[in-house]
């Protein structure tokens, strides 16, 4: 259904809006009245309507070039060469070309704007803008609905949902220049001989056209959104209300009409079918002939909103009368449509087991059958639906050899076409196989070599991918000339591709050096063409997977065709950082090679680049590929030091991504991207503030193991910077740093998936640090409970023991200290914070002074024999006077101090004579 949704809104938004008015309307009317302008526009208007959009584009260009044509009709020309390209694109069947005409378009419109900004088109002009972006909303979600993978179509969708919402503030934008112009004029209605009329009348028309386009984005963008959903019913909610007001203050004009046919079909998709058919019924009932087109589409709608009523005999015949007024337009996209909801009321009536069909039931499977076969023929919305229905009432069985000896090369050709529709790839590779036998390719190349190309694509589909490739390169390299061949080479090098990512065994070696064999030989014979390009980023990718940096980049730095270009440079950038950091890590703990710095500013300069073209082409700041352009360049402003610019960058994204109400994975994984590089610029900055909310951010959008690792890593850096401030003793920031620390630990431990023993173990001991011993003892339980066979496990039990003493449960703590005693008599660690609980003990309850003193003094005897002596042997004898101290008996403390001093000028370190001489000044020593 989605399908069908965007194809109607597609042909009419480009039918209606500029068609003229019916009974009692105003009619608009041209420009100016110049004969010589009128003329040129007329031919212009016919050439297009008959959709010759190349004459259309030779016409532009001969007036262009024309020394005749008079200056002041060469801005129009200018404008109108823009809009054609727009016009062509609404009609392109191939969406890559589709989009290479909308980006041609917007050049030219911004080339206009540029060179003529006081024009009377200029608001004009940036309506067209606003239909650039609307038009590659609707692309992108045609793609998104052909796309195979779940992770494709949700970045198609993410995609066309960002040029949405960019069109929607471009045509308020446009709108509000538009009212300004028509309200410049007189009010009322003026004379029919008033020589301002036409202008008046022109001002009113451009204003119309953009607000019903601006309300065609809301019905739209709403096709992007699942059925029922919260978002899609708020955008067909604001639909309804915006093609109501149309209606309302324009009911005679053809926009008026327009509006109302889309006032009911936002209407059906929301579920109200009764308001929806009284709207359809109301359109019907119009007698003037130049409301016929219009009403072509509000009769497709009726049928689809009978059938919703489960009226389905109904629904059938209305079908059915539909398609008896519209012979001979086959392959239109609304016939396709009328023919697959006369199929599934067919359908549904058999499964009903309705008398009727079921009295007729063999004709009527015939009718549904011969009904799909001629929609799964095309490359159409409706393909896919179509598609699943025919399979039902024609099984994919194997057509046996008897059939195809007794098919002609055309029927074989006709027969393939539907198995391929129905991507019945074994009955169409084995019909394709036929058809190439019966054509004669030394008297016949063209149609012998069109069934070898549908060959070699069935047997790419069906994934023998070997197969294919063999096929596709002896097309490209023995008919070099033949129109398909590029295509052929293209087929050839994607099949071997396929073959090495997903083949395996012996041979892969060999697939990717004939890959590299055929995308030479494309580069060297169509060095100019697509195709050419497709074969140097191939090249790329093999030398970048292979770490052939240099080759890499030279490759993908030589791609040129627009449809690719901003893919290479992003490429060619990754290249050329890879190469900056490998001479960077050979180069070792020197100086960074000057090498390494020009492939690194190199890098830059590409992404720069390929992101500011990407701006000024105006991708929505939301858009999939915009967004990774940003991410890189961001990494890498990290990376070399500058956590400014990368904030620079992200910045404008992560508020727009921020306000986005329905975002999908794709593009949630993105933004998580977007806000991990933005905590760690906001760390490496300093703003610790920031970061927190950051962390905040995150936690909404991401989450598992990666989020988990990620706060590990940057907990460790924010630990690092408070060492900094630290030692240069910036208290304010370094007490802002340990609440975003704070914030750091509780974030990393409370993820449930994508923890390691080493993050667990670092954010314990960090509590700790922090003096949070039960939050520390729940990590270190957790710790044990998750990874007990780790093999630093009883560093995990010895900081259990520590937070217990640092929470003051020094029976607990003692109890774990001595099972790892008696587990490991010897380890001086365990035997020191048996020692250490004593003492915590003793200031707690005086009594274990004595006790925590004898333990410190047995210790040190221990280790009195080795030698060196140990730090710890004089780190025992501190805390025996420490203790002592505390016990209230200061000359014993002096003079444990003196005597062990006396005995040692370095007392193991300068950190433990430090202490020496500070206690030993304490007990007036």
């Amino acid at each position: 259904m989605l399908r069908i949704r965007r194809a109607a809104a597609r042909l009419a938004a480009v039918l209606l809006v500029a068609a003229p008015g019916v009974a009692g309307a105003r009619q608009e009317e041209p420009r100016t009245v110049d004969p010589v302008a009128g003329r040129h526009r007329a031919f212009l208007a016919g050439l297009r309507e008959r959709g010759y959009h190349d004459l259309a584009e030779e016409f532009l260009e001969g007036l262009m070039a024309d020394p005749g044509t008079p200056a002041p009709l060469k801005p129009e020309l200018a404008f109108e060469q823009a809009r054609g390209k727009l016009l062509e694109a609404e009609v392109a069947a191939d969406l890559e070309r589709r989009e290479l005409l909308l980006e041609q378009g917007r050049a030219a419109l911004d080339a206009f704007l540029e060179g003529h900004p006081g024009h009377e088109l200029v608001p004009e002009a940036k309506v067209q803008l606003a239909q650039v972006l609307y038009q590659r909303g609707q692309t992108a979600a045609l793609k998104a609905d052909e796309a195979a993978d779940e992770a494709d179509r949700e970045s198609g969708l993410a995609s066309a949902r960002a040029a949405f919402g960019e069109a929607r503030t471009a045509f308020d934008a446009a709108l509000e220049d538009l009212k300004r112009a028509y309200d410049a004029f007189p009010r009322g209605v003026l004379a029919q001989d008033d020589p301002i009329r036409v202008e008046k009348d022109e001002a009113q028309r451009r204003m119309i056209d953009a607000m019903l386009k601006r309300a065609l984005v809301d019905y739209d963008e709403a096709q992007s959104y699942p059925e029922g959903s919260e978002r899609r019913v708020e955008l067909l909610d604001q639909a309804i209300g915006r093609f109501g007001t149309i209606h309302n203050d324009y009911r005679t004009w053809m926009a008026g009409f327009a509006a109302r046919m889309w006032q009911g079909k936002s209407l059906e998709e929301k579920g109200e079918i009764g308001p929806a058919m009284g709207i359809y019924n109301e359109l019907l009932d119009h007698t003037d002939p130049r409301l016929r087109e219009l009403q072509r589409q509000v009769a497709f709608f009726r049928v689809i909103a009978t059938r919703k009523r489960e009226q389905y005999p109904l629904a059938e015949r209305l079908a059915r009368e539909w398609l008896s007024f519209t012979r001979g337009r086959g392959g239109a996209y609304e016939r396709l449509g009328v023919q697959l909801e006369l199929a599934r009321n067919i359908d549904r009536q058999l499964e009903m087991e309705e008398p009727a069909a079921l009295a007729n039931r063999d004709a009527l499977v015939r009718d549904v059958v011969e009904q799909l076969g001629q929609v799964v023929r095309y490359a159409s919305p409706y393909k896919a639906d179509a598609v699943a229905l025919l399979k039902k009432y024609r099984p994919d069985t194997s057509i046996d050899a008897r059939t195809l000896a007794g098919l002609s090369f055309d029927q074989a050709m006709e027969r393939a076409r539907e198995e391929m529709g129905l991507r019945s790839w074994g009955n169409a590779i084995a019909l394709l196989r036929a058809a190439a036998g019966k054509a004669d390719p030394g008297r016949d190349p063209e149609r012998a070599n069109e069934a070898r190309y549908l060959l070699a694509f069935a047997l790419y589909s069906a994934d023998r991918y070997l197969e294919a490739a063999v096929l596709a390169d002896f097309l490209a390299r023995r008919y070099p000339d033949w129109d398909s061949s590029r295509p052929a080479a293209e087929l050839g090098m994607g099949a071997l591709a396929m073959s090495y990512e997903r083949v395996d065994g012996p041979g892969r070696e060999q697939d990717l050096r004939r890959l590299e064999d055929l995308a030479d030989y494309t580069v060297s014979t169509w060095p100019d063409a697509p195709q050419a390009d497709v074969a140097r980023i191939l090249r790329g990718d093999i030398a970048l997977g292979q770490g052939r940096y240099e080759e890499a980049a030279e490759a993908f730095e030589s791609v040129t065709t627009p449809a690719h270009a901003l893919d290479a440079k992003s490429k060619a950038a990754a290249a050329h950082w890879r190469r900056s950091l490998r001479l960077r890590k050979d180069a070792g703990d020197g100086a960074v090679p000057a090498e390494a710095e020009a492939e690194s500013a190199r890098a830059l300069e590409l992404l720069v680049a390929a992101y500011e073209a990407r701006v000024e082409a105006r991708v929505p700041a939301t858009d999939p590929e915009r967004l990774r352009n940003a991410g890189d360049l961001a990494e890498i402003h990290l990376a070399e030091g500058r956590p400014a610019e990368a904030l620079k960058v992200i910045g404008p994204h992560a508020e727009a991504l921020a306000s986005l109400s329905s975002p999908g994975e794709a593009t949630r994984d993105l933004y998580g991207r977007l806000l991990k590089l933005r905590l760690q610029g906001h760390i490496a900055g300093g703003e610790t503030g920031e970061a927190i909310a950051d962390m905040q951010a995150l936690e909404s959008v991401s989450t598992g193991e990666s989020l988990t690792q990620l706060f590990f890593g940057l907990g460790r850096l924010l630990e690092a910077e408070m060492g900094r401030q630290r030692e240069a003793g910036d208290l304010a920031r370094l007490r802002s740093s340990r609440d975003a620390f704070r914030q750091f630990l509780d974030a990393l431990v409370g993820s449930q998936s994508g923890q390691s023993f080493e993050s667990l173990q670092w954010a314990g001991e960090q509590m700790l640090t922090l003096e949070r011993p039960d939050r520390a003892a729940e990590i270190f339980n957790r710790v044990l409970e998750e990874f007990p066979d780790h093999d630093r496990i009883l560093r995990t039990r010895l900081k259990l023991s520590a937070a217990h003493r640092q929470a003051k449960q020094f029976k607990e703590a003692w109890a774990e200290t001595a099972k790892l005693i008696a587990e490991n008599p010897r380890a001086l660690d365990f035997l020191i914070e048996q020692c250490q609980i004593l003492e915590d003990w003793a200031t707690e309850e005086p009594g274990y002074w004595n006790v925590a003193i004898r333990y410190w003094q047995d210790l040190a005897k221990k280790l009195e024999a080795s030698r060196p002596r140990p730090p710890e042997y004089y780190e025992c004898w501190y805390h025996v006077a420490l203790c002592q101290y505390g016990k209230g008996n200061p000359d014993s403390a002096r003079k444990t101090l003196k005597s062990v001093m006396a005995l040692s000028r370095s007392l193991g370190s300068d950190e433990l004579k430090g202490k020496y001489e500070q206690l030993l000044g304490r007990v007036g020593g």
